[in-house]
């Protein structure tokens, strides 16, 4: 039997200026699997995702990635992220070179980087763009380009922390079509209820640092006691 792409715990975290974030969080994920992860702000999503990610270290618990215990400070290329603000990860000249940042730096030959950053750019529409400026770049456009950057690492797991944030309804479309056919492990973080409900296959519930709910999304986006106790709403779709 094959482990599971992530498998978080007991994971308790925090940091210097608010000790207690995440309380006795346990989750698993499965390969290929798309989760929800669903809240209101300041629940410990982005927290979580960093613990996972190994950049910020557990107070308790375990966090492990297809099977590999995850030790903090260390580089995991089986887990990939998408930051919130696209702004934090594009730093380079040009939009291929950003692509290409990542890849390179696990160490593959230039013709692998070169064909990676050409299948991430056509996967996520953003090929002509490649000799634009990150900056100059709609807010959409940098959200593509930034998941861009991601996927041609080709990690196992993918982390999305609001992935359809600064999107037109096109680019929108894009990355729902995107989200169902990629083969990778998602655990996808937003407040758009109505892309949860679209591209998840499972929802989580975090409020307050813990794991309050896990089902199936008709099970937990229609149960509006449940939606309400936690300050999120039943999307259109449920209603």
């Amino acid at each position: 039997m094959h482990p599971p792409a992530l498998a978080v715990i007991n994971l308790a975290c925090g940091y210097a200026n608010r000790p207690t974030v995440l309380q006795g969080v346990s989750l698993v994920v499965h390969p290929a699997e798309r989760v929800g992860l669903i809240g209101p702000n300041g629940s410990g999503k982005t927290t979580l995702f960093l613990a996972i990610c190994g950049i910020l270290k557990p107070q308790a618990g375990t966090v492990a990635l297809f099977g590999q215990p995850v030790v903090a400070g260390q580089f995991y290329p089986s887990v990939g992220m998408l930051f919130q603000n696209p702004d934090e990860q594009l730093f380079c000249p040009s939009v291929r070179d950003d692509i290409a940042f990542g890849v390179v730096n696990l160490g593959l030959a230039p013709a692998e980087v070169a064909a990676r950053v050409a299948q991430a750019m056509e996967q996520t529409g953003v090929s002509h763009l490649a000799d634009r400026v990150p900056h100059h770049l709609s807010g959409g456009e940098k959200r593509m380009v930034a998941i861009a950057g991601v996927i041609a690492m080709q990690p196992r797991l993918i982390l999305y922390d609001e992935p359809d944030a600064y999107l037109d309804r096109r680019a929108r479309r894009r990355l729902v079509q995107f989200l169902l056919t990629h083969p990778a492990a998602s655990l996808i973080a937003s407040h758009d209820l109505e892309l949860i409900a679209e591209v998840c296959q499972r929802v989580v519930v975090l409020d307050e640092g813990r794991l309050v709910a896990d089902g199936l999304p008709p099970d937990i986006l229609s149960n509006a006691a449940l939606m309400e106790r936690h300050g999120l709403e039943v999307p259109s779709i449920y209603r």
